[in-house]
C-alpha cells in the first residue's frame, strides 16, 4: 500500500502472501444431536454452532432427518438397533473411563476367551448383550472400578441399560409379519430405543456428574 496507494490491490496482495487461517482455526464448532422416537419413527435434530475465536460471532444451522422403521426390513431394524446400542454406550471408551487398567485389562481379555470376539467387535445385539453381561460382572466388584464410579447407583444404571438392552434384542426377534402388529411392535421398539440411549447418558456421564441424593441425603436410586 505504501507504494501503490491502492487499497482494493494491497488487500487482495495480503491475501496472497498471507493466506486465510484454516477453517477450523478461525472458528469453534459445536454440534449438537437431539433424538426422538414419534410414533415409529426415529427423529434426529442437529443443531451446529459456529462461532468466530476472533470476533465471538456466532451462527447456528438446524437440520433435521427422519427414519421411518416401517420401511427397514428386519435384518436393517437389527443393524440399527446395534449402532443405536454402540453409540449409547461404547465398551472401549466408557469401560475404559470406568475401570481401573487392570480392571479393564480382565474385562476386555475375559471378552476375547468367551465370545471370541474384541469389545468394538460385536456384530448382532446377541454379541453386545454378551459383552454388556461381561461388563456387568466387573462392574460389581468396586475393585474393579476407579473410585468415581464405585457407587451402587453406577451399577443399577448398568443393570437397567442391560434389561432395557434385553428387551430390544426381545423384540427384534418376536417382529410380527402383519403390518398392523408390526407397526405397534415398531412403535415400542423405537421407546426402548430412547431410554436406552436416555440410561446410557447417565452411565457413561456417571464419573463426570455426581449423583443426586433424595432430602435424606442418600444417593438416588433409579
Amino acid at each position: 500500500y505504501e507504494k501503490t496507494k491502492d487499497v482494493v490491490g494491497s488487500y487482495d496482495f495480503a491475501k496472497l502472501v498471507v493466506p486465510d487461517a484454516p477453517e477450523d482455526e478461525k472458528f469453534l464448532t459445536e454440534v449438537k444431536t437431539d433424538v426422538k422416537g414419534v410414533g415409529s419413527n426415529i427423529v434426529e435434530v442437529t443443531t451446529t454452532k459456529k462461532t468466530n475465536r476472533n470476533t465471538g460471532a456466532s451462527t447456528e444451522s438446524v437440520t433435521t432427518s427422519t427414519t421411518r422403521l416401517e420401511d427397514k426390513t428386519t435384518d436393517e431394524l437389527k443393524a440399527a438397533a446395534l449402532k443405536t446400542a454402540k453409540d449409547s454406550f461404547d465398551f472401549a471408551k466408557d469401560a475404559r473411563d470406568a475401570m481401573t487398567t487392570e480392571g479393564y485389562s480382565n474385562f476386555v481379555a475375559e471378552v476375547k476367551d468367551t465370545i471370541g470376539i474384541n469389545i468394538t467387535d460385536p456384530t448382532d445385539m446377541e454379541e453386545y448383550l454378551g459383552i454388556a453381561e461381561i461388563y456387568n460382572s466387573y462392574a460389581t466388584d468396586s475393585n474393579n472400578l476407579k473410585d468415581a464410579f464405585r457407587d451402587k447407583v453406577y451399577t443399577t444404571s448398568l443393570d437397567v441399560f442391560l434389561s432395557e438392552a434385553q428387551d430390544i434384542q426381545a423384540l427384534l426377534a418376536g417382529l410380527e409379519e402383519d403390518p398392523t402388529k408390526r407397526s405397534a411392535q415398531l412403535a415400542v421398539l423405537v421407546e426402548r430405543l430412547m431410554t436406552l440411549n436416555i440410561q446410557a447418558a447417565q452411565v457413561s456421564g456417571f464419573g463426570r456428574n455426581p449423583p443426586q441424593s433424595n432430602a435424606q441425603g442418600e444417593p438416588y436410586q433409579p
